[in-house]
């Protein structure tokens, strides 16, 4: 697999993880606000990871479905904190925001990896 195959696939991941936590707390809030906030979110996770993946498909290799394990800790945690407060919309609405800078942090190591070997080849 090419290194940018692998990057792509981690973004996926990443992705799948996003979309995996908005999809749980869509299951477990009752406010209508909070549910159509946590649908939109993880339909843009899965465009996204769509969109990733048709460059990989385009490129004749293979396309992860699978979450990080960082990914999966941090769900069953969010889970668990909910669990054990009266306000699930809250709780999950807290860890929104570490899971978006999850996925912006990987975008942005990616970015920054790619101009530096863009720099390299120079």
């Amino acid at each position: 697999m090419t290194d940018t195959t692998t990057n792509l696939n981690d973004l996926i991941e990443t992705l799948h993880d996003g979309c995996n936590f908005y999809l749980d707390a869509l299951a477990a809030v009752d406010d209508a606000d909070c549910k159509l906030l946590f649908q939109c979110m993880a339909n843009g996770k899965r465009e996204i990871a769509a969109d990733l993946a048709a460059h990989i498909v385009a490129q004749g290799r293979g396309v992860s479905t699978a979450t990080t394990l960082a990914g999966s800790l941090r769900e069953n945690y969010a889970k668990l904190r909910a669990a054990l407060t009266d306000d699930k919309a809250g709780r999950y609405i807290a860890e929104l925001e570490d899971t978006e800078d999850r996925i912006l942090q990987k975008f942005r190591g990616y970015r920054v990896e790619g101009r530096r070997r863009a720099d390299e080849g120079k």
